[in-house]
């Protein structure tokens, strides 16, 4: 087991423990934030045909050419019609945004540039009017057979609608990881109980559990564990067992009440390792299940539980799904920040724009600061002055 690594090493360590968890297929309405398996192609053009983008009259550019200014009103041309024929001569056909072009023509004249009296229609002098004029036309988008979703990108709603168009009412997506939130210690009670004096609610579960249905659509089971060797080391043995990832909070540090390690070597767990040179988070431990599970030991205080989770167990999430977590944005600090400690600092912020405005907290366990902050950014060790105007990685809150 390593020992005080850096954050680059951690993520090299938590990189060689990324499972493949498979594909199953997921019904379109329940496909939001999904990382599709299977590349999706176009099964037909798009648009399969000349669709009119404006309300109007629909006309051969070479009437207009040859000086006619007033059509004949050939018809009505609705959405969802098959394609009317234009007929010869200075004719015109009324068209509704979104249907085909009628046959023949080629030019569309809005509808305010336009005068009707009984069966004509006449163009105002200030018309403009050109071939393919309020025309998308067929295949402009893609052809038939394209690729139009790639295999790893996540199902956002363009990409829902993208799919739906192509018939795609089922999706191969990758399987979502069963995880289990673990929380520890006698301290600790229910949202809904009333707390004693010596006691608090627990949040932490709740917090990180938010985080990972709002950004993978995945639904956690929440455990609470106390502070008892017996009761954690069956507790995990349990939980880790109907797991492919495990996340805990509390109970990683080195106190005579952090049974956290211990328990997880009596379950036949493998330490890869104890420690990051980093503030929050220091005591973070990682490893892995008899089964291969990925195992993340948070430290107790919330800060540090919320930065962990979004810094390292986000991105091990999306990779056991078959895609890279985005690179952090680049920002610049509004103000000056020292930091003397020679451990790399995640200071929580407000972003607004480009720029980090700093927002530190109290403690490590002051969570309720971080109401008022978006994100956090990434400030190097071997640095003590940060002055405004500072570059850094950011990292927003899920």
């Amino acid at each position: 087991m390593e020992r005080m690594i850096t954050p680059a090493r951690a993520d090299a360590l938590i990189a060689c423990a990324v499972r493949d968890l498979g594909v199953e297929s997921c019904p379109i309405p329940e496909a939001q934030g999904r990382v599709l398996r299977a590349s999706i192609t176009a099964d037909r053009p798009q648009p399969p045909y000349d669709r009119v983008t404006m309300d109007g009259i629909a006309i051969r550019v070479a009437d207009w050419e040859s000086g006619a200014r007033s059509f004949t009103h050939a018809g009505v041309q609705a959405a969802g019609a098959p394609a009317q024929t234009l007929p010869e001569g200075p004719h015109c056909i009324e068209i509704m945004t979104g249907s085909v072009l009628p046959l023949g023509a080629d030019c569309v004249i809005p509808v305010e540039r336009t005068t009707r009296d009984g069966d004509s229609v006449s163009a105002d002098d200030e018309a403009i009017i050109a071939r393919g004029q309020f025309v998308h036309a067929a295949g402009s988008d893609c052809a038939q057979g394209e690729t139009v979703l790639e295999a790893g990108c996540i199902l956002n709603g363009p990409r829902v609608a993208i799919a739906a168009s192509m018939g795609a009412a089922e999706l191969s997506v990758a399987k979502l990881p069963r995880m289990a939130i673990i929380s520890t210690g006698d301290e600790l009670v229910d949202v809904g109980e009333t707390p004693e004096p010596h006691q608090i609610r627990r949040s932490n579960t709740y917090g990180i559990a938010a985080m990972f249905k709002r950004s993978c659509g995945i639904d956690a089971t929440m455990h609470h564990l106390h502070d008892d060797l017996d009761e954690v080391r069956e507790g995990l043995k349990r939980i880790v067992n109907k797991s492919d990832i495990v996340i805990m909070s509390g109970g990683a540090s080195m106190g005579s009440f952090d049974h956290v390690p211990k328990a997880l070597e009596d379950i036949g767990a493998e330490a890869i390792y104890h420690k990051i040179a980093q503030r929050p988070g220091k005591p973070m431990w990682f490893g892995c299940g008899p089964g291969g599970q990925a195992i993340f030991a948070l430290p107790g205080n919330p800060v540090s539980s919320m930065v962990c989770a979004r810094r390292y167990v986000w991105p091990h999430v999306l990779a056991c799904m078959g895609v890279s977590a985005p690179s952090p944005l680049r920002v610049q600090l509004g103000d000056d920040v020292t930091f003397t400690p020679r451990l790399h600092y995640y200071l929580p912020v407000q972003r607004e724009g480009d720029t980090a405005h700093p927002r530190p907290v109290n403690t490590s366990g002051d969570f309720v600061s971080l109401g008022a902050t978006s994100g956090f950014v990434s400030l190097l060790v071997d640095e003590d002055n940060f002055p405004m105007g500072y570059a850094c990685d950011y990292y927003e809150w899920l």
